[in-house]
């Protein structure tokens, strides 16, 4: 007696190979038979018409702290995906210890939750009791480890500290390390530091996942060392959300690509993920010079309060946007103060427009009344995008929070790469534009990653692995998520299941507790 036979679909498996006509058995959350298969089960789904795939891999996530506050992951799971990697960009919620604590708090604060872990394990705790709906896998954020060793007036950072404190997490759970390259802490580290931690990293068989120290003019340095490390140390190295921002860089993603693959050659293990949209998203602070973050004994605040310093820091803030296409090309996504939520949805220059205010004003405001400021950038080319999509070597990342139509995770206009990613491309790459077949597109979304993370039991359908399963129905599949309506589920995933259990159908919706697992190194 089979759990669940999943009858009459069209197979996907994951591998490239061409779809084909079977029948599924499932038991104890694996895939046990393909083929015909004449048994019983508990419960049955009619497929026809429908295609079978592997649930699909989010290789690049910031969920670590939506799926606390919302486990059902509703913008995920509605587009198929089963697993999120978490802890990206150098920051991850664990560990909460020394000067770490204020800055996870600070995070926590957006989804109205409470810190109650200090270490690693004790974080993957937390998760596991929330019993998610999708599979996590955790990395521990190079930006967290430097924040928890940080110490004195000039937050000096300890290396013993930080090589001991990443072994200890490594130890408890996480199955790599990230770095944000262009965030404090992390710029200030130098390649020489990520080198020591990455051979640690490398020798426990970890991936590293770099959000690399410049996208723009400097991209290609950018490339050279993330792929410096890698050599130097011998860590995977998975190159974050891919792109060259700003007119003037148009076109050099065919240079970057071209650095990936002569250092595959020589072989340094170097991939990279992306996203299939023309705008990138972070925080305002981020356009910053980095000296305004530097720990030097004055704040930002009153960086931006100091009149000759506000001066410096004008005209650098400006040449930095300029370069990425101009005040109109930044869009207000997230407030945390809700005073000025009409800005929300209009670009800086619309907001200087309407206020009479210069960009710079406004922007400095926006800094200092908000905790937390996030915006859209409108700053790549669809020819760029459309490249790196298509090459052999990418794998896709929405580079999203889980995010809920309501409550607190409907809040603003986030990016909507965080409901419609794994849809879009479907709908645009493959069926609309055919710039890539059906088979080569799963691949990307399921095969390619889990061999990435190491995940040698998911990614396909076989006998023996996970039963993370989606069905979907090809000829509705889209993307609904707008920058200006970003709540907006995506179409055509008609089920999906994740460790055998049916997670979520069109009909019923997600099902809470879900059947997602915590795949950390300590449980894997």
């Amino acid at each position: 007696m089979y759990d669940l036979i999943i009858r009459n679909g069209k197979i996907v498996d994951g591998t490239g190979a061409p779809w084909f006509a079977a029948d599924l058995a499932i038991r104890d959350g694996l895939i046990v038979s393909v083929g015909s298969i004449s048994g019983e089960a508990v419960q049955e789904i009619d497929a026809r018409g429908l295609f079978i795939t592997p649930g699909f891999i989010d290789i690049h996530t910031h969920s670590d702290e939506s799926v606390l506050c919302d486990p059902s992951s509703q913008s995920k799971i509605t587009q198929g995906i089963t697993t999120e990697v978490i802890g990206n960009c150098g920051y991850s919620a664990a560990p909460a210890v020394g000067g770490a604590v204020a800055k996870v708090k600070e995070s926590l604060a957006e989804f109205a939750l409470e810190l109650t872990w200090s270490s690693f394990a004790e974080y993957l705790d937390c998760l596991r009791r929330v019993r998610p709906s999708v599979n996590l896998y955790p990395l521990v954020g190079h930006g967290i480890l430097r924040r928890a060793v940080q110490a004195g007036p000039d937050q000096e950072v300890s290396q013993g500290k930080l090589v001991h404190l990443l072994e200890e997490v490594l130890d408890q759970g996480a199955r790599g390390l990230s770095t944000g390259l262009i965030y404090p802490p992390g710029c200030f580290a130098t390649t020489e530091e990520i080198c020591r931690l990455c051979k640690i990293n490398a020798r426990k068989g970890g991936i590293y996942a770099t959000h690399i120290r410049n996208e723009g003019d400097n991209l290609l340095d950018a490339v050279t060392e993330a792929i410096t490390i890698g050599e130097r140390s011998g860590v995977r190295v998975q190159i974050s959300h891919l792109k060259a921002a700003g007119p003037a860089n148009h076109g050099r993603v065919t240079e970057a690509l071209d650095l990936i693959l002569r250092a595959r050659e020589r072989g340094v293990d170097v991939a990279y993920d992306a996203y299939p949209y023309t705008a990138s998203s972070t925080g305002l602070s981020a356009y910053l010079p980095d000296w305004a973050h530097r720990p030097d004994g004055r704040t930002l605040r009153e960086k931006l309060l100091d009149p000759t310093l506000s001066r410096r820091l004008q005209a650098e803030t400006e040449a930095i946007v300029v370069a990425r296409g101009g005040w109109g090309a930044l869009m207000v996504s997230f407030l945390s103060d809700q005073a000025n939520s009409w800005m929300v949805g209009l670009s800086l220059a619309e907001i200087a427009e309407q206020t009479g205010q210069e960009p710079w004003s406004v922007v400095k405001e926006l800094l200092l009344q908000n905790q937390t400021v996030e915006v859209i950038c409108f700053c790549l080319s669809q020819a760029d995008v459309d490249q790196v999509i298509c090459h052999p070597l990418a794998t896709f990342g929405s580079d999203a929070t889980s995010r809920a139509v309501q409550g607190v995770l409907a809040q603003g206009k986030p990016h909507p790469r965080a409901f419609g990613t794994f849809p879009r491309i479907i709908r645009d790459y493959v069926r609309e534009r055919k710039l890539l077949g059906f088979e080569e597109a799963i691949r990307k979304m399921t095969s390619a990653p889990a061999a990435r993370l190491g995940l040698y039991r998911r990614g396909m359908i076989r006998p023996g692995f996970a039963a993370d399963l989606v069905g979907l129905d090809y000829a509705s599949i889209a993307d609904q998520a707008t920058y200006l309506e970003p709540h907006r589920l995506s179409t055509g995933i008609v089920f999906v299941l994740v460790n055998g259990g049916l997670a979520y159908d069109v009909a019923g919706g997600v099902t809470l507790p879900g059947f997602g697992q915590v795949l950390s190194s300590d449980k894997a």
